[in-house]
């Protein structure tokens, strides 16, 4: 029997009063069931919607400790201060990772191989690109870069030696968030709107305004829909060919903060209450939720890991803490292969950490 506490919100989430589905358009309905016919659950969750939501309360964080034994997971590598203040932003591209802060900066480091140590590439040491904090980066393909700003622009780069300033788009409202999908980017303000931008065309071509805070984060899915997470504590599914959202997803007590796709049919989101959901795209709800113990600044995934960035970096697995290390983490972003993290921190550091599975 579930104790009280999970029953309630259990309760709460099935009363359809928290999570709804709102009426679309046919092109965009099309594209919200093509996402796949089976639903591809990360291995941990249940595959049967009739499955019960998953509670984990705070007082579960010492379960680790007797599910995995006292071993050390995570291992920094890699330690540099490099920005001169909070790292916002982190991408990789052309086995290299870029960060960008709230510096105007943005900096790249060749991806470590056998030594693991990161070196900054010395053409690219320190590179002000913006004249206010970068907010969002985002790769087109291996050749282009992407980057949003507080300065109200978004600028595209050609990425080579050196990046090359190809285009500037400019924008009525600071851009707090961004993400890119074929030809078009998509971008979030502090004033609450979300644009879809042609950069063929160098055009606005569609702009949301549903949202009632900033926009903080936007995670880019398949067939032309994307995710978008606000200050006023709602998640929306879009799809660009369409003028109003998809849905919308209600769950989070305060801002959310990131948002990371888990396939076709989930993703998982982090928030300012401390909290960490996954959802299931299809059946509108959340499948499962757990406490952090800490604001939840980003989050990122490798296959039954998510790893999350707080005042503490912290790996889960199966709804388990499995390990945390203080970073005071601003963005936590996987290395392709999957045993590797690269921490962006407030102290203006980046950290490369090696998890031993």
């Amino acid at each position: 029997m579930p104790d009280s506490f999970s029953k309630s919100i259990f309760e709460y989430l099935s009363s359809n009063k928290s999570v709804h589905k709102r009426s679309c358009t046919d092109k965009a309905q099309q594209s919200l069931s093509s996402l796949s016919i089976k639903p591809e659950f990360p291995k941990h969750l249940g595959k049967n919607p009739s499955d019960p939501l998953l509670i984990h309360k705070a007082n579960q964080l010492s379960a680790p400790a007797c599910i995995y034994g006292k071993k050390e997971y995570l291992k920094r590598e890699s330690f540099l201060y490099s920005h001169k203040n909070s790292v916002n932003c982190i991408v990789i591209l052309n086995s290299c990772i870029w960060t960008a802060g709230q510096d105007y900066q943005v900096m790249s480091y060749s991806l470590p191989s056998n030594n693991f140590q990161l070196k900054y590439r010395p053409h690219n040491m320190c590179q002000k690109i913006h004249n206010k904090g970068i907010t969002g980066m985002a790769t087109t393909n291996s050749e282009f870069l992407l980057t949003s700003s507080l300065d109200k622009t978004v600028k595209l780069w050609e990425v080579s030696d050196k990046l090359t300033k190809l285009q500037v788009f400019k924008h009525r409202s600071p851009v707090k968030s961004l993400t890119s999908i074929s030809n078009f980017y998509i971008s979030g303000t502090t004033e609450s709107t979300l644009e879809v931008w042609d950069m063929e065309k160098k055009a606005s071509i569609v702009e949301y305004k549903e949202h009632r805070k900033p926009v903080n984060f936007i995670e880019s899915l398949k067939v032309n829909t994307f995710l978008s997470g606000s200050s006023d504590c709602s998640i929306k599914l879009w799809d660009y060919r369409s003028e109003r959202s998809i849905s919308s997803f209600e769950g989070h007590n305060e801002g959310v903060s990131s948002l990371k796709s888990l396939g076709q049919n989930c993703f998982v989101s982090g928030s300012l209450d401390k909290s960490v959901k996954i959802w299931d795209l299809r059946g509108m709800r959340v499948v499962e939720s757990w406490d952090t113990g800490q604001e939840v600044n980003g989050v990122d995934c490798w296959k039954d890991f998510i790893y999350v960035a707080g005042d503490y970096l912290q790996v889960w697995k199966k709804g388990m803490l499995v390990d945390k290390t203080l970073v005071r983490a601003k963005r936590v972003k996987v290395v392709p292969g999957g045993n590797k993290v690269v921490v962006g921190s407030f102290d203006s550091s980046v950290s490369l950490f090696k998890y031993s599975m």
